[in-house]
């Protein structure tokens, strides 16, 4: 049978400072007209480095295509220069791809009108006025508001999410065969990333467009591909039907990713199990398994063989390219099922370490030549809530909602704003000077990027180490270094590694390095701003497990900021939903998860997927219209009047109270009062 695409043993290779990496090792895939695919993989697995390899659009030098064949309804494309015509031909003519982030893929100094209509004059050979006719109807397909306007506007004037939306308007403008979807939805939040996967989904079904998603979201590839490559140091470790392999896991790595992911669904009890490190293997990369040195299945046959090939599983189609029978590593998983069990041992107080009582973060908007003040953002509008000692409270929402500010208001990084902040029974507003760095030391801060969080030009050890001078928490420099020792051991980095500076560590090392300077201080309350958000999912494991063993250490307090509802309903005992500004739901977190009471609560948690093809093929997905609001002006009443599916005229006038539902539970809509009054009118 010929395929739509099939790509046979690619190897590509870059050749760095006089040393070569093998970046894709002999990988085979192939996808049939309409079919949706994925491939998954983990950061530098070789995922985006294949697809570019496909079309030829790899650097050369550094990267070479070492062997391969790639067909394209039979015809090799590798045959042809990446110059020659006919590959310009096929790239936005018969494959066209979707990069990861849509403002750096878009010409920020030409219209969006002008960039899909590029792609038609090329590929369709119209003339300019019917080019911008089909590209007019493309926005509207892909559901850009007032298309016949804003075809003219920049893509400055848009959105993240209608940024990507305009990207596969110009994905379809040349009526590609294949669409290459490279990470479309990182950069996007929950509910826009729902709304764009749904649109590039029906829009491939409507033209019958084959549709290959390269990503490390497994909650994704469960709602929408039919068919897995699983990828690993740039080879194909796993293949089959979604159903299949996420059922049926049957390479260790499969399972790693499986078990290392929050997810919905989850009960509290489980205790996520991250890939192990890599150890230390006496066998030459070429003549083992890649996974090896991480697995934690491995066997005497893994050692004394060589790299094994993909061989078929119990189910027609799936392979795996592992020595260990999945009935094997069932028996291993049932043998450890002990780990996968987390045991609080925490006493939650009922005391109030923090108390936030009418919040408002205000900024000044300024115009002109010379910033002339003419008005004020409210970042954050009248928000209350409150951290039990040893508690971990959540703080979820979108993009632009305000929940960094919040944090940053905690920390006094923000000291104009209106309301209390009280911490354990002192007002932070009334501080300055000495008084406010004693109390700034209790509470401590890990912040989203490991990267750009850490100072590049001094040394782990210093990094670490700086909060006990400037608190003067050592005598010594004999303290001094053993205190920092004792931080590196609590976070699991070898004290060897004082030494070095931070490009020299691992994304996950550094976010490690971030929470020891946290610790230095010996705080009572940290706040984690986004703290995995730029981790892979095994090493946001690891991180989140740290996180929480040390709670149970120390008697730690977090106030955990996140977009992944996953992750916080994992390690969250109260979940504060948070829009516009606006806290709009307080409850504890399985009442929360499992009775939403807010129209924007509901669709958040509609929004996330679960890596799971059975549970998704089962669960109803309500995808709320429009995005979050980007401009200064809010909508009059409830923020989310205008685009909540329930809005009556009562939400267009006044602005929701929030309102007591007991066990905890808080919400601020219209419609549940309306149904409560009902009910109790019915009980009457």
């Amino acid at each position: 049978m010929k395929h739509l695409l099939q790509v046979d043993n690619l190897s590509v290779s870059f050749n760095v400072d006089a040393s070569t990496i093998k970046a894709v090792r002999n990988v085979s895939y192939y996808i049939d007209q309409g079919e949706t695919i994925s491939i998954v993989g983990e950061s530098g697995s070789g995922k985006s480095v294949s697809q570019l390899a496909t079309l030829q659009l790899l650097p050369v030098p550094p990267a070479t295509i070492d062997s391969g064949r790639v067909l394209l309804e039979g015809e090799d494309l590798l045959q042809y220069e990446p110059h020659d015509a006919k590959m310009r031909e096929v790239r936005g003519g018969r494959i066209s791809m979707i990069f990861q982030e849509p403002m750096t893929s878009l010409n920020p100094v030409k219209r969006i009108g002008d960039q899909i209509m590029e792609s038609i004059v090329i590929h369709g050979g119209v003339s300019r006025d019917q080019a911008r006719k089909h590209a007019i109807n493309l926005l509207k397909q892909v559901r850009i508001p007032d298309a016949e306007r804003r075809i003219d506007d920049y893509p400055h004037q848009f959105s993240g999410g209608m940024r990507q939306r305009i990207m596969i308007a110009i994905a379809l403008a040349g009526n590609p065969k294949l669409v290459i979807a490279d990470e479309p939805t990182t950069a996007l939040d929950v509910t826009t990333q729902a709304q764009v996967l749904e649109l590039l989904k029906s829009v491939t079904e409507i033209y019958g467009t084959a549709l290959l998603l390269v990503t490390h979201n497994l909650g994704i590839v469960a709602r929408y591909a039919e068919r897995i490559y699983v990828m690993y140091q740039g080879r194909i470790v796993e293949s089959g039907r979604s159903e299949d392999i996420f059922a049926h896991p049957s390479h260790p790595y499969t399972r790693g990713l499986l078990n290392a992911v929050p997810r919905l669904d989850d009960s509290k009890d489980r205790k996520l199990r991250p890939i192990d490190a890599a150890e230390e293997i006496h066998l030459p990369a070429q003549e083992r398994c890649p996974f090896l040195p991480r697995c934690r299945y491995r066997a005497d046959v893994c050692f004394d063989r060589g790299v094994p090939d993909l061989e078929a599983c119990v189910e027609d189609g799936h392979f795996a390219a592992c020595y260990r029978s999945r009935q094997e590593l069932d028996a291993i998983d049932r043998s450890s099922e002990g780990e996968s069990i987390r045991i609080d041992r925490r006493n939650l107080s009922a005391d109030q370490i923090l108390d936030v009582k009418d919040l408002t973060v205000s900024f000044p908007i300024r115009k002109g030549l010379l910033h002339r003040k003419v008005g004020d953002f409210t970042a954050v509008d009248n928000i209350s809530f409150a951290i039990r000692r040893g508690e971990t409270f959540g703080l979820v929402g979108e993009s632009g909602c305000g929940k960094t500010s919040v944090a940053k208001s905690v920390v006094r990084l923000i000291s104009d704003h209106q309301g209390d902040i009280v911490f354990d029974g002192i007002r932070l507003s009334e501080l300055t000077g000495a008084a406010l760095r004693t109390e700034r030391r209790r509470i401590q801060m890990i912040f989203q990027d490991p990267y750009s969080s850490l100072n590049p030009r001094k040394t782990a050890g210093a990094l670490v180490g700086e909060p006990l001078i400037i608190h003067k928490l050592v005598s010594s420099r004999k303290e001094y270094d053993r205190r920092v020792d004792e931080l590196f051991e609590q976070v699991g980095l070898s004290p060897a590694m004082r030494n070095r500076v931070p490009h020299e560590f691992s994304g996950g090392q550094r976010q490690r390095l971030g929470i020891a300077r946290a610790l230095a201080c010996m705080p009572e309350l940290i706040i984690c701003d986004e703290p995995v958000s730029a981790l892979d999912v095994s090493i946001q494991a690891q991180i989140i497990n740290l996180l929480e063993d040390l709670q149970q250490e120390l008697g730690l307090s977090y106030l955990f900021i996140s977009h992944d509802l996953s992750v916080v309903k994992h390690i969250s005992d109260t979940i504060a939903v948070m829009y516009l500004g606006k806290i709009v739901e307080i409850a504890p977190c399985e009442d929360l998860y499992g009775n939403a009471l807010h129209p924007y609560t509901a669709a958040l948690l509609s929004a996330v997927p679960i890596p799971d093809p059975a549970v998704e093929k089962a669960r109803k997905l309500d995808v709320i219209a429009g995005e979050v609001s980007t401009s200064l002006e809010r909508p009059t009443g409830c923020y989310f009047s205008d685009r909540c599916p329930y809005v009556m005229d009562v939400c267009k006038s006044e602005a929701p109270p929030m309102v007591h539902y007991g066990k905890g539970h808080y919400a601020a809509c219209f419609k549940i009062e309306s149904a409560a009054s009902g009910r109790q009118r019915a009980v009457e």
